[in-house]
């Protein structure tokens, strides 16, 4: 049965997005998970724009522009591309007016996203598990150690797929890093256990 039966965010064509990732719901998911939680460092970044720092502001709402369309939340990227030309130009004036409600409502969108995450794990609870084996973080070791991004990928879906009774705030943390491609501080965090 889907994950994704029946849910909606406003803002998002969830249908296109699914489609894009040839109707894989989990490579969906977790591109809506690496969203919610890239989006939200970007948005500290665009909090307090000056105007003697536009190359770094439209740098970020770049970002945020390229990834909310490749979910198909379309109305943002369009928003994030306004402010993106109002950057390159230094129509400081346009970003001062409109900064503020882009950032509420690009949060609002996070917020959606990170919401229903959390009702479809509580719809599909994992199999619990006492903790991470030593045998995938071995793997998740070694995929980092040799920078094997399929294989970081496969190691960490592995390691995801259970409910752990002690051990889920290091795999909360790998799933941060793994999403920020901190493989440096994986690699020394998981050569100490």
């Amino acid at each position: 049965m889907s994950k994704l039966n029946n849910k909606k965010i406003d803002g998002i064509d969830i249908a296109k997005g699914l489609e894009k990732f040839d109707d894989d719901e989990e490579m969906y998911l977790n591109i809506l998970r690496l969203y919610a939680s890239s989006t939200r460092s970007l948005l500290e970044s665009v909090k307090a724009v000056k105007e003697g720092e536009l190359d770094d502001y439209r740098v970020a709402v770049h970002n945020i522009k390229g990834i909310s369309l490749d979910i198909f939340a379309e109305w943002i990227g369009k928003f994030a591309a306004d402010l993106e030309n109002a950057a390159k130009t230094g129509d400081f004036d346009y970003i001062n007016n409109h900064n503020s409600s882009f950032i509420e409502v690009t949060q609002k969108l996070v917020c959606d996203i990170e919401d229903m995450l959390f009702t479809i794990n509580a719809e599909n609870p994992k199999p619990k598990q006492d903790e991470p084996s030593e045998e995938l973080l071995s793997r998740l070791l070694a995929a980092c150690e040799a920078y094997d991004m399929d294989g970081v990928d496969t190691a960490m879906d592995e390691i995801e797929i259970y409910q752990y009774e002690s051990g889920g705030d290091l795999v909360n943390w790998l799933r941060e890093n793994v999403d920020d491609m901190n493989f440096k501080q994986i690699i020394e965090k998981l050569s100490k256990i």
